[in-house]
């Protein structure tokens, strides 16, 4: 026990839980410092005695005190390794409370992308274990935050002009600050079982005071939304108004630090070998046995959320590709492969999971420059080594079959594809609309865009291959959005219908249905001004990204529309 008597400390490390107590009530005193002590003291009680659910909680106390001091870099620090303490206690609320407080920290910070990508997934994991805050409003504010991320953006480029984007971001931040306000007032009074770690030991500090805090009128130059971050952060960590504390008007904001992984791509297999083929049954290929150990790449990756909490497949596969491509087998993440070329192939062949692949194709494909036979050595080799990184996981599985000379991945096993997943979705979206069954069509429209959070294999956007898939999802994915907005702008339901416009825009800028609905939404709202902006927004992108000018249909609605109100 870490007890604090008559200015002295104890130390007993057989339990981590009565110093983590104790801190949370020196922190509700604001005893700063002793507080910090005492958590750093549970951290290493909770870590020698395994306890994750302890250790998530001391480390993001001691990040957000970090916080409170300006010392910005070890408080992100301190949470990232929260977050990954939470990863591990399997905890959807654990993950997406801590996750919520990072994406704080990226705004605190003026780094509105990385922010969006914390609370998409403290969204998703509290969804999935129904502790969300009401109105989805995590989701939200990560759709505000990359508004003003677009909207930095066109003013970085010149696409608009400095004070035009100086305002419309300050609208935008005081729209975030009211979803920031009323995600911490319910996740605040949220009921949570704390029966795996002894009833009342379990209370940690958690976002938000118990009633919705004062949205600052206006934000300029002194009084910005990092300033009002970092007085919010005091009332979080305390609870409570608490006592007076020193006034901070705008903490140091230093830059995300950039962290660099070099990818280590396999050595060459040695072609002086002989070519000793291995038949494991009938099916398989001959695979050629490499001379020597072949590297590892590694690739680091963190599950996203949605992954964490996948329940499509008990067992089998969980494959991927939107964003950078991740694997699970049997619900263990593939982060180290044998070869990068072999896992180049399965996205190949996941891509086109269907058709079995002739191996002259993929030979030519991947080694174009090679003699036929190294090029038929080398596939050869990365498809051994493709089958050893599954072996690892699990030893039984034949991932990849092989049958009258062509490759394809093993439909007798269960997999699941999140962008197969998608195209159901928005086949099944299409039936029902035209059967007019529109809100059963909304529903899975909605499924759909939840699914696709990034561009199909972003990591292999140079890659001719991937054009075609990404293209094809990409072109699913705004009609899925383009027909959410016009059912919410149709009733009446405007701040749904920009927030999907705003999100088709990200993915494609030079959207001009997705303009004229926002155009439409503002002029509705009676925000005439906006709506102006909006088709100047539109006729600037247009100009930069493709050198054209609005279509005529475009025209026509704003001067029907806009000017004429005007």
């Amino acid at each position: 026990m870490f007890g604090v008597s008559n200015g002295r400390v104890d130390i007993d490390l057989a339990n981590g839980w009565p110093d983590y107590r104790q801190a949370l009530e020196l922190i509700a005193q604001g005893d700063w410092s002793r507080s910090l002590v005492l958590l750093a003291e549970a951290e290493t009680t909770f870590r020698t005695n395994d306890d994750h659910q302890g250790l998530w909680r001391a480390l993001i106390g001691q990040s957000l005190l970090h916080w409170r001091e300006g010392a910005m870099a070890l408080a992100i620090a301190r949470a990232m390794a929260a977050l990954r303490a939470a990863e591990a206690v399997d905890d959807g609320f654990a993950f997406g409370c801590v996750a919520w407080q990072v994406a704080n920290m990226m705004i605190g910070q003026g780094e509105y992308r990385k922010a969006a990508d914390f609370l998409d997934q403290a969204q998703l994991a509290l969804d999935a274990v129904g502790l969300a805050p009401p109105g989805g409003a995590l989701a939200a504010a990560a759709q505000l935050c990359v508004e003003i991320g677009r909207w930095q953006q066109m003013r970085e480029r010149g696409q608009i002009g400095q004070r035009e984007a100086e305002v419309a971001i300050v609208e935008i931040q005081q729209d975030l600050i009211g979803r920031l306000n009323q995600a911490a007032s319910s996740m605040r009074s949220a009921p949570v079982d704390f029966a795996s770690v002894g009833g009342a030991e379990g209370r940690f500090l958690l976002p938000g005071p118990p009633a919705m805090l004062a949205m600052p009128e206006a934000l300029g130059s002194a009084t910005s939304l990092s300033g009002w971050l970092s007085r919010l952060w005091q009332r979080l960590i305390r609870g409570d108004e608490g006592p007076a504390a020193e006034s901070v008007t705008r903490l140091p904001a230093p830059m995300w630090p950039p962290i660099k992984l070099a990818d280590v791509e396999a050595a060459p297999l040695s072609l002086d070998e002989p070519d000793v083929e291995l038949v494991a049954e009938p099916e398989l290929e001959p695979e050629l046995v490499p001379a020597a150990d072949s590297g590892n790449e590694i690739v680091l990756q963190v599950p996203s959320v949605s992954e964490r909490f996948h329940t499509a497949q008990p067992s089998g596969l969980a494959i991927y590709c939107f964003g950078n491509f991740r694997v699970y087998c049997n619900d263990v993440l593939i982060d180290r492969w044998e070869s990068a070329r072999g896992r180049t192939i399965l996205k190949y062949l996941v891509a086109r999971r269907a058709t079995a692949i002739p191996k002259e194709l993929l030979a030519d494909m991947f080694w174009p420059d090679s003699e036929p036979e190294l090029a038929r050595r080398s596939l050869h080799q990365a498809i051994y080594c493709l089958r050893q990184t599954f072996k690892r996981v699990a030893p039984n599985m034949q991932i990849i079959r092989f049958s009258n000379d062509r490759y394809q991945l093993n439909l007798d096993m269960p997999i699941w594809v999140d962008s197969e997943a998608f195209s159901q979705e928005i086949e099944q979206a299409r039936a029902h609309y035209a059967a007019g069954k529109i809100e059963t069509a909304m529903q899975a429209y909605a499924v759909a865009i939840d699914l696709y959070h990034a561009p199909f294999l972003a990591e292999d956007r140079y890659e001719e291959w991937t054009d075609e898939p990404r293209r094809a999802n990409q072109a699913m994915y705004l009609e899925a959005l383009h027909r959410l907005a016009r059912y919410h702008l149709e009733r009446g339901e405007h701040p749904s219908a920009i927030l999907l416009c705003q999100r088709a825009l990200a993915e494609e800028s030079c959207d001009e249905d997705s303009h004229q609905m926002l155009m439409t939404c503002y002029m509705a709202q009676g925000l005439r001004h906006l709506a102006v902006r909006q088709y100047q927004i539109c006729a600037n992108t247009l100009k930069t990204e493709l050198d054209l000018t609005p279509s005529e249909d475009l025209e026509a609605f704003y001067r029907r529309v806009v000017v004429a109100a005007g």
